[in-house]
């Protein structure tokens, strides 16, 4: 009886420790093994893709804790398979409406700032996709004006030595409440330099926008910067920058809205900086907003890229005021200013002609060339309603641009239409406008004239309209 006894007891023994003991411990096994096999590796590659959108490579993962994911030798790649942006390590840190991305050191280039821009924006219009807030945290920011595609350890390891811009850190939030998504930028440790991007989206009964290519405003100059099938909502942009800014950066942020303001700022070259304030609002599909600032570093020969004539040299360009209203400029205020560089006499010749400009005394070069240097450039602008200004600062005596101490252009003497301002996109031997599509993206965004235009501009636009082999040609003085 005693024998049958303990054989009993020694059975449950073993059956408890095999329950409570060994079955908890083969689990815990073989859920490590798991979490550290390929498969589950790539199930995580195939979450953040489809996040991301964009194909996503991860080395290993180490789990901290629960609900923490510690990421190394981090590649996310473009549709074409090179390296946009190289995370040598990354945190995760998951939670049910929320997940926080810790990142050591992070370098970027144009191209991986419009990479990440087009996530945000994706971030905002569409929230069955996010449904959780973000909040990312970037240690050391370091951004690469001459990054090269698909150089994995250029962005990997910043260069020092090259001339690259570095901010001491950057805190980026996406966050929704209602039917109001925004992403919040701004630099780490806390400043008063924030960039904000809020959408409110339309209500969900409303149908989806479609491109009617026989709209208006699908024809628009500006147009609708979503995609077909989707709806416009209200954007609402809020910016202070007081450090300055790579201008591409800048132009990217501008993306998260669609808004057309990125061309405009490309053309200021990769190397600009720039810093001021901004609000701006987009709704039934066109933008109106306030804007301030200066860029510094500003490449002349990017600038007149698109032109047919081309200058060079770097400059400074500093905005007073500029306001637009449902994608027409109203009042605009610039005062550029350039050291040494050169500028081709065709562009001094479309100056004289298009803009009124008087030539100085150094405007006939001595020799038959083509490009002319000049020692220093400064010219105030305002663009209205009311017309065209164009002077030159006081104590200038009126002279625009100078060369060895003489005046290359003067002032004009009078306002003149805005419109002119187009025709330094179309050569002058041709038909003013629209000439190229620089010249008509111009005439769309200039501001309306509420003036009848002059005798003297009139008559010019009259020339301007004769066919070319019968254009007026400038004086003997105006030949180069």
């Amino acid at each position: 009886m005693f024998v049958e006894r303990s054989a009993t007891r020694t059975h449950l023994v073993r059956i408890v420790f095999v329950l409570v003991g060994l079955l908890p411990f083969i689990a815990l096994a073989a859920w490590a093994v798991l979490r550290h096999s390929d498969g589950h590796l790539h199930a995580l590659r195939r979450e953040g893709e489809q996040m991301l959108g964009l194909p996503l490579h991860i080395g290993s993962v180490e789990h901290v804790r629960p609900g923490l994911l510690r990421l190394r030798s981090c590649t996310v790649r473009s549709s074409s398979g090179s390296a946009l942006l190289v995370l040598p390590t990354m945190e995760v840190d998951l939670s049910a409406d929320e997940i926080r991305l810790m990142v050591p050191q992070l370098t970027c280039n144009s191209r991986a700032t419009a990479a990440l821009a087009e996530i945000a924006r994706a971030w905002l219009r569409e929230p069955a996709r996010f449904s959780r807030s973000w909040v990312i945290d970037v240690r050391d920011f370091h951004w690469s004006a001459n990054g090269v595609e698909g150089d994995e350890q250029a962005l990997a390891v910043p260069a020092d030595n090259q001339s690259d811009s570095q901010l001491l850190g950057l805190h980026i939030e996406c966050v929704a409440a209602g039917d109001t998504r925004a992403v919040r930028v701004r630099c780490n440790p806390p400043s008063v330099d924030e960039v904000r991007v809020r959408l409110t989206l339309p209500p969900k009964n409303l149908p989806p926008l479609t491109s009617d290519e026989h709209s208006p405003a699908a024809n628009s100059p500006a147009g609708d910067p979503l995609p077909e099938g989707s709806s416009a909502g209200r954007y609402e942009i809020s910016g202070l920058i007081e450090k300055p800014l790579p201008v591409p950066i800048l132009a990217t942020l501008a993306t998260l809205a669609g808004s057309p303001l990125e061309e405009s700022l490309s053309v200021l070259g990769t190397a600009a900086e720039a810093y001021g304030t901004i609000e701006a609002i987009y709704e039934n599909r066109q933008w109106s907003g306030l804007a301030r600032g200066r860029i510094d570093r500003v490449d002349l020969a990017a600038c007149t890229a698109q032109l047919p004539y081309h200058a060079s040299g770097e400059g400074c360009l500093t905005i007073p005021q500029l306001a637009w209203n449902a994608n027409r400029l109203r009042m605009c205020q610039l005062d550029l200013v350039a050291e040494s560089g050169q500028i081709s006499q065709g562009l001094l010749n479309a100056c004289t002609v298009a803009l009124g400009c008087r030539a100085g005394a150094a405007y006939q070069p001595l020799l038959p060339k083509n490009n002319r240097r000049f020692d220093d450039l400064a010219c105030n602008v305002r663009i209205d309603s009311g017309g065209l200004v164009v002077a030159a600062p006081l104590g200038r005596a009126g002279s625009l641009l100078r060369a060895q101490g003489l005046s290359l252009l003067t002032e004009p003497e009078n306002r003149i239409a805005s419109e002119r301002l187009a025709w330094l996109a179309s050569p002058i031997d041709t038909v003013a406008v629209p000439a190229s599509a620089a010249s008509a993206w111009l005439i769309s965004v200039l501001p309306l004239s509420d003036r009848p235009a002059t005798d003297a501009s009139s008559s010019a636009v009259e020339s301007r309209r004769l066919p070319p082999n019968q254009a007026k040609r400038p004086s003997s003085r105006d030949e180069f």
